[in-house]
């Protein structure tokens, strides 16, 4: 019921009418690493994934990720998703986006298993080179093995020119703390 009600939440906010801001980019692709503090010991992630504009109002991003940790087999997975999502500006220098998404984590010891999440947060411009980058999100899986997870993140956006871009980001996924760097190319 509640993935139902959230897609009838998306639905009416793509029905209302905004324009883009122009100098927010939703056309992109990213090669990130990151590491996770989790209660069961950190592991290291690398990841692709990109983002494209299916309107001025309306995008898709996808991505597929590697997750490592030196000791717990279970920690060790590939994960790969998909999320459609819709922005529109609060103000001039700063848009809202909120995306649904659906994934799968394969793990290497275990079963897989079906995710979904729902993600809201701004995008904000504070110069031609600086953006900064914010989310709330909920994750969970379809079966009993995921249990639901908040996270919360703030990434910094360094543009070094109108293509090219590095990310830095800082999240707390479920109470655990991580970090990740991206290397983003816009087109």
């Amino acid at each position: 019921m509640k993935l139902k009600n959230i897609a009838a939440g998306l639905l009416l906010a793509t029905s209302i009418p905004a324009v883009a801001n122009d100098s927010i980019s939703y056309d992109w692709f990213e090669l990130n690493a990151g590491y996770q503090d989790a209660s069961f010991g950190g592991f290291t992630t690398l990841g692709l994934t990109g983002s494209y504009s299916l309107s001025d109002t309306v995008y898709v991003t996808g991505g597929i990720g590697r997750s490592t940790h030196s000791s717990v087999d279970a920690a060790k997975a590939t994960a790969f998703g998909a999320n459609l999502g819709y922005h529109a500006p609060l103000n001039g220098s700063t848009d809202f986006y909120a995306e649904l998404g659906l994934g799968y984590i394969d793990p290497k010891v275990g079963n897989g298993n079906t995710t979904y999440d729902v993600v809201v947060g701004t995008r904000t411009i504070f110069s031609d080179n600086i953006e900064v980058i914010t989310d709330l999100g909920y994750f969970d899986g379809f079966d009993s093995d995921v249990d639901g997870a908040f996270s919360l993140g703030v990434s910094g956006l360094y543009k070094f020119n109108e293509n090219q871009a590095i990310r830095v980001g800082a999240s707390v996924n479920d109470g655990d703390l991580g970090g990740e760097v991206g290397f983003r190319y816009n087109f």
